[in-house]
């Protein structure tokens, strides 16, 4: 800084001699525009100054690394993006870089590609989800809510938002505390799932492991948010639901507090459906317990059974492995408390949840007593037959139902839902199942252990329907009414060729072996044709059958 000698400071007038020294000072200290300095210890505001060069000037005037551009081609290494939102490309795992990063084979996204769904990204899975006993798998795609998954984005209050999450990472799936550790960096907070029993960790639950030999349980996953997909699965004893963008642990029901009772046998769990963040559980076993269902926009649990509907106390989803204190709220009750199966849909007049703002969705029980339904206004309509239902699937205003006798129940439009169905199937109706139906695909199959059957209602005759049964062995097409067989010719080209009287008995001269002669013919008693006859007129013969029925019109 230039030094100035100024009159106020000295008191008096300056000499030529400070004059002078204070014009070499500055002239010592200024900056010219073509002048080369290096300048010490300033600032440059950008909003009122402009600095310009290229990619490699900056790189080369900064000494401890390099700069990333916006379009240009950089590696990038040690680097960590939070809630990244990546619109396309493949991340590629043959890399020793990307492995590491990505975690352990079983664990890594194998050439993932990244496929847009409502505003976030759902990769390619390649690796094992789930260890244990599956009972029931599903997934639930929120896109496909009437609000297309708004709901998520509105939780930030809800217990399950606000509780302490496993960790901050997901590290897939581990034989060994040692291996998840190593995994993890040799840091905490990540999460794992035990593939095998070893040690303090048992296969197929979720810890987060805390020194190379301990481990801490858990029950939630890394992300605070519903999954935009969730794989939701079912164990008789818990649910797990899982991120299917990451494949990672989101949140478990376990065998505690709210579902404690669960133990296997008197009570298990038997299916789960899901719709408009609201998890319904069916709870069966020798005893049963009813259904329990899960709101997550609402943040509450709640269970039906053959007694009425129950809240619970604390209630929250938090809470879900805490002790429940079990409230009785109406006597609204499911026709039996074991459950087999349950189906879920939301239907053009449903009424709206207050607490959520979400249509409220219809619910299908199938019990060991017949079928029930849950309507969108709370009310429950009850089947007129009482046999166990065993699969149920809805469509829209659709509902299939099984029983335990093979019986496929068909309900066309459940908005005004009657207690008996509008068509059923059976192995011996017209037209018929193949074999005894036991399991259903959707609302229009059922299966038997001989095969599939594809459904086709004619809800004006029905006896006129259609189906079409599809085995290992053959397709059959579809079916009209009574037609019991559908046959298909060889289909390969081939010329037949033959000389002389291909018939060697044409006159019955010989070959008569199993005839009687009668007056004026020689006959033969057939089990199919009784009533035929070979009847001699002149030198030829001629056949008299009765009236035979019209073959059924189909492909032969």
């Amino acid at each position: 800084m230039s030094t100035i000698t100024l009159r106020s400071v000295k008191g008096s007038g300056l000499t030529n001699n400070e004059i002078d020294a204070n014009f070499t000072n500055l002239n010592t200290d200024k900056i010219e525009a073509t002048q080369t300095v290096t300048l010490t210890n300033k600032t440059l505001a950008l909003g009122s100054n402009t600095i310009s060069g290229t990619t490699a000037q900056f790189n080369t005037a900064l000494t401890d690394g390099d700069f990333a551009t916006i379009a240009g081609t950089e590696t990038l290494t040690n680097k960590t993006l939070t809630s990244p939102a990546i619109n396309g490309g493949v991340i590629d795992t043959t890399s020793t870089t990307a492995t590491a990063a990505l975690g352990t084979s079983s664990t890594r996204l194998a050439n993932t590609a990244f496929v847009q769904q409502e505003k976030e990204y759902l990769p390619a899975l390649s690796q094992s989800l789930h260890i244990g006993a599956v009972v029931k798998a599903i997934v639930y795609d929120t896109s496909k809510d009437s609000d297309g998954g708004a709901w998520r984005k509105r939780c930030a209050d809800k217990s399950w938002y606000t509780e302490t999450l496993g960790g901050d990472r997901w590290i897939g799936q581990h034989a060994t505390i040692a291996a998840a550790w190593t995994a993890a960096g040799s840091t905490t907070g990540a999460v794992y799932q035990a593939s095998a029993t070893a040690g303090s960790q048992t296969s197929g639950l979720f810890y987060t492991p805390t020194s190379s030999t301990t481990v801490t349980q858990v029950y939630r996953g890394v992300t605070r948010e519903f999954p935009a997909v969730a794989g939701i699965v079912a164990e008789s004893a818990r649910v797990v639901i899982y991120d299917l963008a990451t494949g990672a642990m989101w949140h478990v029901l376990p065998n505690s507090g709210w579902l404690s009772f669960l133990n296997g046998g008197a009570f298990l769990i038997t299916s789960i459906a899901c719709s408009s963040g609201l998890l319904v559980i069916g709870v069966g076993g020798s005893l049963g317990a009813g259904l329990r269902s899960v709101s997550f926009p609402s943040d509450s649990l709640r269970s039906k059974n053959g007694s009425g509907e129950y809240v619970h106390a604390p209630g929250n989803i938090a809470s879900v492995a805490s002790t429940q204190t079990e409230i009785k709220i109406n006597s609204v009750a499911i026709v039996n408390n074991v459950v087999n199966d349950v189906a879920i849909t939301v239907l053009d007049n449903a009424v709206l949840d207050y607490a959520t703002g979400l249509p409220t969705p219809t619910i299908f029980v199938g019990t060991a007593g017949g079928l029930s339904t849950i309507t969108n206004s709370g009310t429950v309509t009850n089947s007129t037959s009482t046999t166990s239902v065993v699969k149920v699937a809805a469509d829209g205003k659709r509902l299939t139902a099984i029983r335990s006798d093979g019986t496929v129940a068909v309900y066309n439009d459940v908005t005004t839902m009657a207690v008996a169905p509008d068509t059923t199937y059976t192995a011996s109706s017209t037209p018929a199942t193949l074999g005894t139906a036991a399991s259903i695909g959707n609302t229009r199959q059922a299966a038997s252990t001989l095969g599939l059957t594809l459904l086709k209602d004619n809800p004006a005759t029905v006896a006129a329907g259609m189906v079409a049964q599809i085995t290992t062995a053959y397709n059959s097409g579809w079916q009209v009414g009574a037609i019991k067989g559908a046959y298909l010719a060889d289909t390969t080209a081939e010329t037949v060729t033959a000389s002389g009287e291909l018939v060697t008995n044409g006159t019955f001269t010989t070959d008569t072996s199993g005839w009687t002669a009668g007056s004026s013919s020689t006959r033969r008693r057939s089990p199919r044709s009784p009533a035929t006859a070979w009847t001699k007129r002149s030198a030829s013969w001629r056949c008299t059958c009765p009236a035979q029925p019209a073959w059924p019109r189909g492909r032969s």
